[in-house]
This record gives C-alpha cells, structure tokens and sequence, in this order.
C-alpha cells in the first residue's frame, strides 16, 4: 500500500517539476506512475496527483468518462468555460469536503506519461472536474486553501 501524502503536508503546497523524459528514465516513470495507480486504486479516487505520493513532479492520473486511467505528465488548462460549484473530497484530506469553482468544460494539453507524446483534449463533466482538480495539486493549490468548507 502506497501512503497517500495529507493535508498539510507542505509537499502539497510545492508546484512541481516538469516531467523531463530525456532525463527521467523509463524505470522512475514506471515507479512514479504505480505509486500513484496503487494509491488511487487503494483508497477508490477519480485522480491522483505525484505530490500526492510525495513525487514532486507534473504527473498525475485523471479518469475518463469510461472509467479509464489516463496517465499525464505536464498537464496544463485552458480555454474554461462554464464555471459552477461543485463539492470535492480529496484523498489527500478525507473526510473533508469543499465547495470550489470549476468549468464545466475544459482544454487540456498532456503528454503522455509513457510515450511523451503529447495530446490535446477536450474534456466535459465529471472528467473536466477531476483534471482541474489535479492541475490544482501540481500548482501547489490544495481545496483545503481555497475551497468553502461544507457543514
């Protein structure tokens, strides 16, 4: 079982390194990238992200509508639109839920974690939730900072 880094953990307040793969070699990223799996498996999360596992490194794992991993490194967002609130939990502060602004819809550019090959991807829904949702821990932004606390 892989520990799941909590709030306030400072880790969780670091932006993160890009994910080099000329530097990285193909064994830290198959590493980086099963600590994250087994952690999110293990404790039955929708996203993880490398800070979370205590890697301080643009990687994380969002799942699709299909219930897919996609394994991303270098995840960045733009083009947002249809902000709402949704209420989050986060495994890296159970138990605690927050009321945080998201788009509805989202861009979100990637390479993946394996190849490096980079991709362009429109995500919508519970999806376009999670990737914002890890964005924010790879930035050093956690819900327990931002987020409005739910009673």
């Amino acid at each position: 079982m892989v520990e799941v880094i909590k709030y306030p953990d400072p880790v969780l307040r670091k932006q993160t390194i890009p994910v080099d793969f000329e530097e990285m070699s193909d064994l830290e990223i198959g590493s980086m990238y099963s600590a994250m799996l087994t952690a999110l498996v293990d404790n039955h999360g929708v996203g993880i992200a490398a800070p979370q596992v205590g890697i301080d490194r643009n990687a994380a794992i969002i799942q699709d509508r299909e219930g897919k991993f996609i394994p991303v490194a270098n995840l960045d967002i733009s083009q947002r639109s249809g902000p709402y609130y949704a209420i989050e939990g986060c495994l890296s502060s159970p138990g605690i839920k927050r009321k945080v602004r998201r788009f509805t819809t989202v861009t979100v550019y990637y390479q993946d974690l394996f190849t490096g090959v980079k991709h362009k991807i429109r995500l919508t829904g519970l999806p376009a939730q999670v990737a914002q949702h890890e964005y924010d821990h790879l930035i050093g932004r956690t819900i327990e900072e931002y987020g409005t606390k739910i009673d």
